[in-house]
């Protein structure tokens, strides 16, 4: 038998979670079983199993690959000259500026907080989600305590649960959006929330 590379590999394994998450956007993971993937994926059943045991392994390992991708993305953003304030303005406009009535981001808003239920009532799973959102919370309170150092933002601010603080209202404007859609004021609401941030640690 031929050996497979391991970028060979990793295409697969791709393949296998772009497939799970269209799945799971249209069908919300609860209702998408592991042969609804592999008929996405268009892959057999067994092939599917040789990279992931089941769906909650496919679902976290999404989630990390997803999360990866994030941080990639922030960090293109930034430039070793931007200050810590322009760093933070640069992260919170990202969020203002995507596109919320694009039906691929919606459908990962849904799946990402329907996760976060199941995971309340599942105690691996939500030590996997732990992890994962303390990753976010680490990003954002690095740059919170650069900016401390350098005087820019109050000293007197616990960074981490400032940044716990953010995390949660940007997780509650997802989930507002996606119960009241497009009468949901996405844009203006994320400018308001990401204003009274900054008016709250920055050095007055």
């Amino acid at each position: 038998m031929p050996k497979v590379s391991e970028e060979y590999k990793e295409k697969k394994r791709n393949q296998i979670l772009d497939s799970a998450m269209d799945c799971f956007a249209e069908k919300g993971y609860k209702n998408t079983t592991m042969d609804d993937i592999v008929k996405q994926s268009g892959m057999s059943k067994g092939a599917l199993y040789n990279y992931f045991k089941s769906k909650e392994d496919i679902y976290l390992s999404l989630l990390e690959r997803n999360t990866d991708r994030t941080f990639e993305y922030f960090q293109k953003g930034f430039t070793e000259a931007e200050t810590a304030t322009e760093k933070l303005r640069r992260l919170l406009s990202l969020y203002y500026q995507m596109d919320h009535t694009d039906q691929d981001w919606l459908g990962r808003q849904r799946v990402y907080l329907e996760f976060w239920i199941d995971a309340s009532m599942n105690d691996e799973l939500r030590q996997s989600m732990m992890i994962h959102s303390e990753k976010f919370i680490h990003f954002l309170k690095e740059i919170v305590e650069e900016g401390k150092e350098k005087g820019e933002f109050r000293k007197d601010i616990d960074s981490q649960m400032i940044s716990e603080a953010f995390w949660a209202m940007n997780d509650g404007v997802r989930l507002h959006l996606l119960v009241s859609k497009d009468q949901y004021p996405f844009q203006k609401m994320h400018k308001l929330i990401d204003q009274l941030f900054l008016d709250l640690i920055k050095v007055t």
